[in-house]
């Protein structure tokens, strides 16, 4: 779901699509109500950040494998 306008609603439910926890959701929603939009960046780039580097992981492990069914392919020729 995309949000077009601060629908608290679909907000919420973009976060948890996201993987956001409930405390992070809390959390945003509280600075939402308070409008304390500096804070909504800091919430929302944190968990970019968490996402990101879980990608960064799981594409070193497939380089991981990558590199050892190279190995694996040249020791059965």
């Amino acid at each position: 779901m995309i949000v077009q306008d601060n629908n608290m609603d679909a907000m919420m439910q973009n976060m948890f699509d996201a993987g956001c926890s409930e405390n992070e959701i809390s959390c945003f929603c509280k600075c939402l109500e308070c409008s304390n939009k500096k804070e909504e960046l800091v919430i929302l780039e944190m968990r970019r950040m968490e996402i990101l580097n879980d990608i960064h992981k799981i594409q070193y492990n497939i380089r991981l494998l990558d590199e050892m069914a190279v190995i694996v392919k040249g020791d059965s020729t």
